[in-house]
C-alpha cells in the first residue's frame, strides 16, 4: 500500500497534492502529472489542471492509476463529478453450428444510444462525450481492448475501433480469443462447448485420456499417452495439429494410438496415412505390432485400393508419390481422419503433394513431424493450409514492414495452441539415455528388382558348388560371397550396377531424410558402414548439396585431429565413420544421433560403435538408428539375431574361424 495524497476538484479542475517526498509514490506520481501538464502552485503546495477538456481526458485515462498509487478523492470532488460515468461492454458468445460461433459486441444497455458519438469521439482522440446532463469517460484501456478484440477476430489490422459488432469466429479462433480475454481484461462468459474445448488446449493436465486398449495403454510412455490425448481431443473437435516431436520420441506410436482411440468409437470410415516410400514397411510393422485389431491396407506399387474396397479397411496407408498419381481416387472418398507423415512434404503450398492433401476430405487433419517449424513462418503457414484452412490469413500483398511483423506474432500466436512439441530434454526423466530405433526401409523399385536378380544368381551359384561336391568350408565361403553381394545391393545398389542413380538406393533416401531433420534440430549425427565403397557414395551426395563432413576410415593418417575436429566445429553435421576403423577407441560426443548403415550382426560391436557418441561427456539423449532393407536377407539375419545371438557375433568376421563355427545350415536358409 502506498501512502496516500489527496485529489481534490471538479470536471473542470484537478488539485494534487504529493505525498512525501521520501515517500515510494512520490516520484511515479510527480512524473504522471508532469506528463499530462499540471502546473506547479508554489503557494498552496499542490498541482493544478485547469482546463475542463484536459480534466476530463486525464482523468478518463488516469483515474484508476492515481486509485493505485494511494489517491484519496475529496468528497467535495465525489459530489461535483457524480455526472461521470465510465464506458463498459457487454461481450456474448454463442455457438452457430459445428465449426462455428457468434461474438456479440455491444456497449452495456444503458449507453447504446450513445454509440455513434462514442465512435465519433474515439475517432477525434477524445476520451470522452457530454449528452443530456450526463459525461461518459471513454478509458482507453478499454476502448482499445475492444478494438484489439475485433482486430484479432477479424485479422483486420487497420480495423477502427467501434462499440458494437456482431463476429463469427470459427472454432480454431477459440483457443486464441480465449486467452486474449484474460488479457485485455474483457468481461464475458463463454457456452460451455467452448470452454470444452479450448481448456485442455491452454492446460494439457486437463485433458481426457484416449479411449486405448488395454494392452497399448500399458506400452505407452507417460508423455506419449499425453500426446495420443492431444490429437484425440483436437479430433473430437473437429480441428487438426502438428506432433512435431523431437526425433525418436514416438510419434508413429502415438499416432498409431490415436487411431485405436477413434476406431474404439466403431467408426466406419477409414483413416488415411501419407508418408515417405521408404517409411511405408515402418508404417505396416509399427500398425502390427501396436495395434493389431486394425486392418490395414498399403496402397503402393502394383497393390491399389478401389473406391469400393476402401470400406473394407480401418487405414489406407499410401506414399505421397501414389497419392499424386491416384488423386482422382481420393477425391471420392471420405475419410474419418488423415495424417501426413514428415511435413517437410507438404510445407510448400504450390507443391502437387500439399495441393492433393487440400483436395482430400477428411474430419480431422494432423501432421507429424520431427523438424521445429516455430521459426520458419512461411513453412509454418503452408502447413496450416492443410490442417486449419483458413485459419492463418494471407498477409495483404502492400502490407508495411510494421504490419507483416504484426501478422508474424499473429499467426504464431494463432498457431501455437496446435503445435505440441516436446524435446528429448523435456521428457528425459521418463526415457534411457539411449535410444534404439529400426527403420525398415522399402526398397526403391529399381533396387527391388536388382537384389531379385542377385539373389536368383546367388541361389545359382550355391547349388552348382553344392552339386560340384565342395567341402562344407568351401560351401560356407560361396555363401559368405554371395551374402556380401546381397548386402550391397541392400546398401547401395551402384555398387552393381553403376548405371542406377541415388534416387534408387532406399538406405540414401532415407539417409538424407534423417539429417535434414537432425539438422533443423541442431543435431549432429555419425554414421557408420562396413563398406568405404558406400561411405564414397554418400560422400558425393554430401560434396555434391554442399554439406560439410568429417571422414574416416582405414587410410586415415590423423584419426584424433579429424575427431577433434568434428567435436569442436558444431557446423559440420555428419561424420562418415568406417566401422572397423571407428568402431573403437573415439570419442564422439559431438554427436546425438548415431546411423548403423549397413548393420554390423554383432550385437556387441555395434552397442560399441554407438558408444562412440554415448560415453562420458555427453549431454544430450543419444538416438541409434539401425536401417535394414525389408524383407531382405539384412531382415532375416535381424531375425536370427534374437534367436541365435552366439553365433551372429562372428557372423561376418572375416576369418576361416568365423565361417568355421557358423553352421551352414542357418546360412543357406538365408538365401530361402
Amino acid at each position: 500500500m502506498f501512502p496516500p495524497f489527496k485529489v481534490e476538484g471538479s470536471t473542470q479542475f484537478l488539485m494534487v497534492q504529493l505525498p512525501s517526498r521520501d515517500a515510494p509514490n512520490y516520484q511515479p506520481v510527480l512524473t504522471l502529472l508532469k506528463q499530462h501538464s499540471f502546473q506547479l502552485d508554489a503557494l498552496m503546495r499542490a498541482w493544478f489542471l485547469r482546463d475542463k477538456n484536459g480534466v476530463l481526458n486525464f482523468l478518463a485515462r488516469h483515474k484508476q492509476t492515481l486509485e493505485k498509487l494511494g489517491a484519496q478523492f475529496t468528497d467535495n470532488f465525489k459530489q461535483k463529478t457524480a455526472i461521470l460515468e465510465e464506458c463498459s461492454f457487454d461481450v456474448i458468445a454463442t455457438e452457430e453450428n459445428d465449426a462455428s460461433y457468434r461474438m456479440e459486441i455491444r456497449l452495456s444497455r444503458p449507453l447504446i444510444p450513445l454509440e455513434n458519438d462514442i465512435r465519433q469521439a474515439i475517432l477525434r482522440g477524445q476520451n470522452y462525450i457530454e449528452k443530456n446532463g450526463k459525461i461518459t469517460l471513454l478509458p482507453p484501456d478499454k476502448t482499445k481492448a475492444i478494438e484489439q478484440l475485433q482486430q484479432q477476430i477479424t485479422g483486420e489490422t487497420t480495423r477502427d475501433f467501434s462499440p458494437s459488432a456482431s463476429l463469427r469466429v470459427s472454432k480454431a479462433q477459440l483457443a486464441d480469443i480465449d486467452g486474449s480475454m484474460e488479457t485485455l481484461n474483457i468481461r464475458w462468459k463463454a457456452p460451455e462447448s467452448w470452454i470444452a474445448c479450448t481448456a485442455a488446449l491452454r492446460n494439457q493436465g486437463r485433458l481426457t485420456a484416449a479411449p486405448l486398449p488395454k494392452d497399448l495403454e500399458q506400452r505407452l510412455r507417460g508423455y506419449q499417452l499425453l500426446g495420443t490425448a492431444w490429437l484425440y481431443h483436437l479430433y473430437r473437435f473437429g480441428l487438426g495439429g502438428i506432433l512435431a516431436d523431437e526425433m525418436g520420441l514416438g510419434k508413429t506410436v502415438q499416432a498409431i494410438a490415436f487411431l485405436s482411440a477413434i476406431k474404439s468409437k466403431n467408426n466406419t470410415r477409414p483413416s488415411l496415412i501419407i508418408a515417405p516410400a521408404s517409411l511405408l514397411e515402418n508404417w505396416r510393422r509399427e500398425l502390427l505390432q501396436f495395434a493389431p485389431q486394425l486392418r490395414v491396407f498399403i496402397n503402393h506399387g502394383n497393390m491399389r485400393i478401389s473406391s469400393e474396397q476402401s470400406d473394407n479397411y480401418d487405414v489406407i496407408v499410401t506414399s505421397y508419390g501414389t497419392l499424386n498419381r491416384d488423386a482422382a481416387l481420393w477425391q471420392n472418398l471420405i475419410f474419418d481422419c488423415m495424417i501426413a507423415d514428415e511435413a517437410q512434404h507438404v510445407k510448400n503450398r504450390r507443391t502437387q503433394s500439399a495441393q492433393t492433401l487440400k483436395d482430400i476430405h477428411a474430419k480431422g487433419h494432423f501432421l507429424l513431424t520431427g523438424t521445429p517449424i516455430e521459426n520458419t513462418l512461411e513453412d509454418l503457414r503452408g502447413l496450416f493450409e492443410f490442417i486449419l484452412p483458413g485459419l492463418l490469413k494471407p498477409i495483404p500483398r502492400h502490407a508495411t514492414t510494421e504490419e507483416r511483423k504484426w501478422w508474424d506474432v499473429r499467426h504464431r500466436e494463432l498457431a501455437a495452441p496446435y503445435i505440441l512439441r516436446r524435446r528429448k530434454r523435456d521428457v528425459a526423466p521418463e526415457l534411457p539415455q539411449k535410444i534404439e530405433q529400426t527403420l525398415f526401409c522399402t526398397l526403391e523399385p529399381k533396387q527391388s528388382s536388382l537384389y531379385a536378380r542377385a539373389l536368383d544368381t546367388s541361389r545359382n551359384e550355391l547349388l552348382k558348388v553344392q552339386l560340384e561336391g565342395a567341402s562344407q568350408n568351401k560351401l560356407r565361403m560361396a555363401a559368405f560371397t554371395e551374402l556380401l553381394r546381397l548386402r550391397q545391393v541392400c546398401a547401395e545398389p551402384r555398387l552393381l550396377d553403376d548405371k542406377l542413380q541415388p534416387g534408387d538406393s532406399s538406405k540414401l533416401r532415407a539417409f538424407r531424410e534423417i539429417l535434414d531433420e537432425a539438422q533443423d534440430n541442431g543435431d549432429r549425427v555419425l554414421l557408420f558402414s562396413q563398406f568405404t565403397s558406400v561411405l564414397a557414395y554418400i560422400r558425393g551426395y554430401l560434396d555434391k548439396d554442399n554439406i560439410p563432413y568429417c571422414y574416416l576410415d582405414g587410410k586415415t593418417q590423423n584419426r584424433q585431429a579429424e575427431c577433434d575436429r568434428f567435436n569442436n566445429d558444431g557446423s559440420i553435421p555428419v561424420f562418415l565413420i568406417s566401422l572397423k576403423a571407428g568402431g573403437t577407441g573415439l570419442n564422439l560426443t559431438g554427436a546425438s544421433i548415431v546411423i548403423h548403415y549397413d548393420p554390423w550382426w554383432n550385437p556387441a560391436a555395434e552397442a560399441q560403435a554407438t558408444d562412440r557418441a554415448h560415453r562420458i561427456g555427453q549431454t544430450k539423449i543419444v538416438t541409434s538408428i539401425k536401417l535394414i532393407a525389408s524383407d531382405t536377407v539384412e531382415e532375416k539375419v535381424l531375425s536370427l539375431q534374437k534367436s541365435k545371438s552366439e553365433l551372429l557375433e562372428s557372423l561376418f568376421e572375416e576369418s576361416a574361424h568365423a565361417t568355421a563355427v557358423f553352421d551352414l545350415s542357418t546360412l543357406q536358409s538365408l538365401f530361402a
